[in-house]
């Protein structure tokens, strides 16, 4: 795709089941899914802004899809789970063996625009509080979010 060229993309909701999702999303298809009685989608965008090819995590509010995240992404590195046990499906891109959550917030009633990184293998200590702890750093030499007291979560209820 050439730099700042408008391009006629056409999306739509049926899934190949003989395609991965990424290639299904690289073709149009929107993969939608709802939490907490909110409506949301990831979507191939044309890139026209960023000069690459991105995807967008959206939103309806008051009848408009609004932006809460856009991303890079190769293969089938995303899903759509509860990764704090909240009861509520948070959205996770995976890469390189961590996790870029963006966790829903009930009160808010929306999924949050800021990213939360975890390593991908972590052990829960206290699910209440969403305490829990890895050996990224040691592996890795990397620190990580490790341990965090709950309150520290960005956009997320005490």
């Amino acid at each position: 795709m050439e730099k700042n060229v408008p391009t006629t993309f056409h999306y739509h909701h049926d899934y190949d089941s003989s395609k991965t999702a990424f290639k299904n999303l690289h073709s149009g298809w929107i993969d939608t899914f709802e939490t907490g009685g909110q409506k949301l989608r990831l979507r191939f965008d044309t890139g026209i802004k960023y000069n690459f090819e991105c995807y967008r995590v959206e939103q309806l509010q008051e009848n408009t899809w609004k932006t809460r995240a856009m991303m890079y992404l190769c293969d089938d590195e995303y899903s759509k789970k509860d990764m704090n046990n909240d009861g509520y499906t948070d959205f996770v891109k995976h890469y390189h063996e961590r996790n870029y959550i963006y966790f829903y917030n009930p009160q808010a009633k929306m999924l949050c625009d800021s990213v939360w990184i975890m390593p991908a293998e972590y052990e829960v200590m206290d699910k209440s509080n969403f305490l829990h702890f890895d050996f990224y750093e040691a592996m890795h030499g990397n620190p990580s979010p490790s341990s965090k007291h709950r309150e520290a979560r960005p956009g997320m209820p005490v």
